[in-house]
């Protein structure tokens, strides 16, 4: 792979990772076209995520500390919780309990833990298919045409906009 081609990949990268289009099938067509072999596998793709990981942390640093504090204080919250269950159900005690979700910030942190569950299944399961989808347009394609389906529908669709509130389990679940 030349430096002109891993510079052009990061762009893909970069800019469609933002768009409501899928960066990874992009890349794939465009090593595909280019006949880019980039000698790591999937490593170099890997790097390039990680790449638009570290500035998506550092644009948006405040929400996800918030965020990061929230989860370890949910975690914390839901471990009580456990204990006062042992004890009150063991030693006849009459603990209270703390409620979960106090903040959008605690309910987004459970939204993303229901949607990266069916996310990583469906991962784990097609697997193999992630893997062979370099070698041929047809996977990519296919799954680029899918998701430009599912996102026209979407986007007609009344209620596509919900706030943290009013955004259920189910919903996440579906997303993901």
């Amino acid at each position: 792979m030349s430096l002109l081609q891993a510079i052009l990949m990061g762009l893909i990268q970069g800019i469609t990772e933002f768009l409501p289009v899928s960066s990874s099938g992009h890349l794939a067509i465009f090593q595909y076209i280019f006949k880019v072999n980039t000698d790591t596998g999937m490593l170099f793709e890997v790097m390039l995520h990680l790449g638009t990981l570290v500035a998506v942390c550092i644009v948006f640093w405040k929400d996800i500390s918030k965020l990061f504090i929230e989860g370890i204080q949910l975690l914390v919250d839901a471990f009580v919780n456990l204990k006062t269950f042992v004890v009150n159900r063991f030693q006849h005690g009459n603990g209270t309990y703390r409620r979960i979700v106090t903040n959008a910030y605690r309910k987004f942190v459970l939204l993303i833990l229901v949607t990266t569950v069916p996310t990583g299944i469906i991962g784990v399961v097609l697997n193999n298919v992630v893997a062979s989808a370099s070698n041929s347009l047809l996977i990519p394609g296919i799954c680029l045409v899918i998701n430009a389906i599912v996102l026209l529908i979407v986007g007609s669709m009344e209620g596509g906009r919900k706030k943290v509130k009013k955004t259920s389990y189910k919903d996440a679940a579906v997303i993901g």
